[in-house]
């Protein structure tokens, strides 16, 4: 296992090269140029140039695509366009209120999509409430859900604070209100597609002749379900929860303007705007190697599930 774990370890090096190169260039192919921006719509063109040329926006992509790499890997991205503060100083402020809510996003999709699959796989009535809440999860945008949240458990029955944010470590009532309606948003959608995944894959693993046996020998329906059904229709399952980290990302994005909160979403939408490339490449890079240790931590799961993948 561990070597296995070295092996892909090694193999996301190159998966990250090639994601920061596509994103340095890409990032440069969006029309608007940083230093007008920066400069406003009064400045002339010779301010313009000369404001340029301070931001180290003239010269050879390539080459300052390898420069930008070299300190890269030290740990210096580069100092923010917009801000004028060190891009990693940004991400560390604004990181902790966007990995809050994945997290507490991402949890709430494996509770309700795993236990809601489960449930709709045995139960008749239980599919049909799965798939009342699949049509709507799915068919309603994120954004939309969390207007529809705000407007219900914020503004017209005030149960639930309408945004803001507040760290475990000072508050953690309140920070625990702040997440519950963001968390929903952001959870609903992919808790309903990894609850049809849960539900296909299980209804398959409990027609399997070892399942017919569990049952011919007396053993009970939950010991079945729970011990016997549910550790191989997990295996596929994996898959798709993983795959979904980026779905959430995406919509964390969103919910965190809708909301009111800080956080990653908010400070990649300013940088887009003020074409802001330090703070643009490394907040998609980060976004990356998220996705590359979560798909890393599946991996590794599969093993756990069934140690015969890795053998």
């Amino acid at each position: 296992m561990i070597r296995y774990i070295v092996r892909r370890l090694v193999e996301a090096v190159p998966v990250l090269l090639l994601a920061s190169f596509a994103v340095f260039m890409l990032v440069r192919l969006v029309p608007g140029d940083p230093a007008s921006a920066l400069a406003g719509p009064n400045a002339t063109p010779e301010q313009v140039q000369q404001l340029r040329e301070q931001l180290n926006l003239g010269g050879n992509p390539f080459v300052q695509y390898v420069h930008w790499l070299g300190h890269a890997f030290e740990g210096n991205f580069g100092n923010s366009i917009q801000y004028r503060l060190p891009v990693g100083h940004l991400i560390r402020t604004q990181l902790e209120p966007t990995l809050q809510l994945g997290i507490a996003a991402y949890i709430f999709c494996l509770i309700v999509g795993i236990g809601l699959g489960i449930l709709a796989a045995r139960s008749g009535f239980w599919n049909y409430v799965a798939n009342v809440f699949a049509g709507i999860a799915i068919g309603v945008p994120t954004f939309v859900l969390g207007i529809l949240l705000l407007v219900l458990f914020a503004a017209r029955w005030q149960i639930l604070p309408s945004g803001g944010w507040a760290s475990f470590t000072d508050d953690p009532g309140l920070a625990l209100k702040d997440l519950i309606l963001p968390t929903i948003a952001l959870g609903c959608i992919t808790s309903a597609v990894l609850m049809r995944f849960v539900r296909t894959s299980l209804r398959q693993v409990l027609q399997q002749d070892y399942i017919r046996t569990a049952r011919a020998k007396g053993i009970g329906e939950r010991s079945v379900v729970m011990g016997h059904a549910l550790r191989n229709a997990l295996i596929p399952v994996i898959t798709v929860s993983a795959l979904q980290v980026g779905r959430l990302l995406a919509g964390a994005l969103v919910i965190e303007l809708v909301f009111a909160r800080p956080g990653l979403g908010r400070l990649i939408v300013d940088g887009v705007q003020a074409r802001d490339y330090p703070l643009i490449q490394a907040l998609i890079l980060l976004f990356v190697v998220i996705f590359i240790l979560v798909n890393l931590i599946a991996d590794v799961t599969y093993g756990l599930v069934d140690p015969r993948i890795h053998q």
